[in-house]
């Protein structure tokens, strides 16, 4: 099961109090929402969403045992993308929430299933959504995307150094035959950039840009922060937690907006990041910032 990233840290900044109303847009398999829901108490109410139907799958079993076992707050999981955050606020009682949480990324769930294509630890076919229903796939974007497109992605999301002899390599062997799995990818890539590029393995960067492109993952968060900031009580927070440098960036300066229109105040001059607990216990927590604003009157 997922571990849930900066747990205690979550719950502390979201203040959860006992009748309140609060979001989870990103619920994964339940572990934030679940924590949150105990605290609410029965008199509370927690609405989650999440575009991967695998996730919500655990989630609604996680909340339903829990359910069983004590009461906990009136849950609901709703298919959706957090860029309807607005729409799903509504549903809340009185229409607002006492806190919103976003947890961005991947999951375990989705790294360590070959099926949908996030990892090439093991082979599986191309594809990275987030939503395995909709829009074009990792393959697809390999498939059509001008070779200074390719260039340009790996090089914004991903940092990575040989961006365009990358991209050039993989323009090439497109023509050959299609580019349909993870493994073919990596050995693409790795030709070029070599197995490993200091401490992380040569594909690494070129894997995590195009997750980003196919998801469009920097402009739903850039678009989502204003109607989830919007859509709070008074007093409520907004808690976020990034893993990318350019997610962070975002955040960060949403909040300094907010704060100086006098609406929000920043609870996180420095984003927190996991304890060596933590990271002992979750390394894949490591690359984990969170930051917090609170809902004030101007």
């Amino acid at each position: 099961m997922h571990e849930p990233v900066l747990l205690e840290e979550t719950l502390a900044f979201l203040a959860v109090r006992e009748g309140g109303a609060y979001l989870d847009c990103t619920a994964g398999t339940g572990g934030h929402m679940l924590a949150v829901a105990r605290l609410a108490g029965p008199g509370g109410a927690v609405i989650g969403c999440d575009l991967d139907p695998a996730a919500l799958e655990k989630a609604e079993r996680r909340l339903e045992q829990a359910s069983a076992e004590a009461p906990i707050a009136h849950w609901q999981l709703i298919r959706s993308s957090y860029t309807a955050v607005a729409e799903l606020a509504g549903r809340l009682p009185g229409g607002k929430a006492d806190g919103i949480l976003f947890d961005l990324g991947c999951s375990s769930l989705q790294l360590e299933d070959p099926a949908r294509g996030f990892s090439f630890s093991k082979d599986g076919p191309l594809d990275m959504r987030f939503d395995p229903d909709s829009g074009p796939s990792a393959a697809d974007a390999v498939a059509s995307l001008p070779e200074d497109e390719l260039a340009r992605i790996f090089r914004l999301y991903g940092g990575e150094r040989r961006a365009r002899a990358v991209a050039r390599r993989i323009a090439a062997e497109r023509e050959k035959a299609p580019i349909t799995t993870t493994a073919r990818l990596r050995e693409i890539v790795e030709s070029v950039t070599g197995r490993r590029t200091g401490r992380i393995a040569g594909a690494t960067r070129v894997f995590q840009a195009l997750r980003i492109y196919v998801n469009s993952e920097l402009e739903n968060v850039e678009r989502a922060i204003p109607d989830a900031f919007d859509s709070l009580k008074e007093g409520g927070t907004l808690v976020i937690i990034s893993f990318h440098s350019l997610e962070d960036r975002i955040v960060k300066h949403s909040f300094k907006r907010l704060e100086a229109l006098g609406s929000g105040r920043i609870l996180t001059r420095k984003p927190i990041v996991p304890d060596q607990a933590e990271l002992r216990r979750n390394p894949r927590s490591r690359s984990a910032k969170l930051r917090a604003i609170r809902k004030v009157t101007p």
